[in-house]
């Protein structure tokens, strides 16, 4: 499941990264959503809508750490406005949190634009980081402090470390080496050579549970578990959504824009359904992305 809230073990990180990707595949989820300049350039550099949707994602994290608005003045009032605005419910999100959820991005965006490139990528922004940034605002406030602090600053946020204890970027962390190479591919399925072997009758599918009766549409970038988000304030509720749905989808990281799938209220799961589901739901990684 191509989804960036499985990377995070922290619940408010998966929520917020959650809600990033969601905001990376429509801006308009995000009423207030403004460009960065050289992230809004990025977009001509990629080619496919997920690469698009990796770099959005960047830019709305980023802005929400960084930029003054109507969320608030601070990243961590900007992202607590966010969601009480949003969804109604309280936030308790931490610069560090924020930070982490920021790095995830900033590793899949390098890896995304550069490809296998992204050694180059990465020293020429730790040269930005280390050198030219720190120089620029030394000279615009008159001040070598200013620019030492500013150096400090930059030098801890490329050496982390992250919320794992690994450092981030400048020796090519967990994040941008392997997570993000698994988040940003997905392996084609690929026919044998020759005549294909016998393949044993399947099995009648499951009789799906009865249901409300209420449906939701699969739209472009989303999947199981970013539509529960929506519907039960939670990614990891994804095998509610799943069980009234199996017959059409048998793989959980398969769902398809214009799909149709059936749903329950929340409400209408009792606390047992629910703890359930919260258990199943590291399954998704038990089927083929």
């Amino acid at each position: 499941m191509r989804d960036p809230q499985a990377f995070f073990a922290d619940p408010v990180e998966r929520d917020l990264a959650a809600e990033a990707w969601k905001v990376g595949g429509n801006t308009d989820t995000d009423p207030f959503f403004t460009w960065y300049a050289p992230h809004e350039m990025m977009l001509h550099m990629v080619e496919t809508p997920f690469q698009k949707q990796v770099i959005t994602s960047r830019n709305w994290i980023t802005a929400m750490r960084d930029q003054g608005g109507p969320w608030g003045d601070t990243g961590v009032e900007r992202v607590k406005a966010y969601f009480k605005q949003m969804y109604g419910r309280d936030f308790p999100v931490s610069n560090t949190q924020i930070g982490n959820v920021e790095h995830f991005f900033t590793s899949a965006l390098m890896v995304a634009i550069s490809g296998t490139f992204f050694v180059l990528l990465e020293a020429g922004t730790i040269d930005y980081e280390v050198w030219l940034q720190p120089v620029a605002v030394a000279l615009t406030n008159f001040s070598l402090v200013a620019g030492w602090n500013n150096l400090k600053n930059n030098w801890k946020q490329l050496t982390g470390p992250d919320r794992q204890g690994i450092v981030f970027m400048l020796m090519n962390s967990n994040y941008s080496s392997l997570d993000i190479q698994q988040f940003l591919t997905v392996e084609p399925e690929v026919a044998p050579p020759g005549p294909l072997p016998p393949r044993n009758k399947p099995a009648t599918p499951p009789t799906a549970p009865a249901i409300s009766g209420k449906t939701v549409t699969v739209q472009g970038g989303q999947s199981l578990s970013s539509i529960a988000r929506d519907l039960y304030k939670s990614p990891e509720l994804w095998p509610l959504l799943w069980d009234s749905n199996k017959p059409k989808v048998p793989n959980p990281n398969k769902v398809k824009p214009g799909m149709v799938l059936q749903y329950k209220e929340l409400s209408e799961f009792n606390p047992t359904q629910i703890a359930d589901a919260r258990r199943r739901s590291p399954t998704w990684k038990n089927y083929p992305l």
